[in-house]
């Protein structure tokens, strides 16, 4: 019942281009490895939680091999896990474990994924 939260700092750079261009995203063994580990939902502090997706777009278009296109998102068609993106302060948090994680969702009809208010709680 563990949540990970993937602190890179990325949310510091929001509001520039280096936020949509520049971020720090995970490769596909990565979060494999977390849900080797029984780790069902995490969160990223950046744009998303895949590498960037204009190196990912350039990739697909010079190899036109598909599996380059947002692999991490498509990994959960293969296994289940939810993430979150775009978290802010994470490097707030004053310690690296032992706090509650309360994720608050807004329901979106016909839609595959939607906002949250995620809030670290810190007895």
């Amino acid at each position: 019942m563990d949540i990970v939260l993937i602190y890179t700092g990325g949310d510091k750079l929001l509001g520039t281009d280096d936020y949509v261009n520049k971020y720090v995203g995970m490769v596909p063994e990565a979060v494999e490895f977390l849900l080797d580990q029984g780790i069902k939902m995490m969160g990223i502090d950046t744009i998303g939680l895949d590498r960037p997706c204009f190196l990912m777009f350039k990739e697909f278009l010079s190899t036109k091999d598909k599996s380059q296109i947002w692999p991490c998102h498509f990994l959960g068609r293969k296994r289940e896990f939810c993430h979150m993106e775009r978290l802010g302060n994470l490097g707030s948090i004053p310690k690296p474990s032992g706090f509650t994680v309360s994720c608050l969702p807004v329901k979106v009809r016909n839609a595959g994924a939607g906002w949250a208010r995620v809030v670290a709680i810190i007895d």
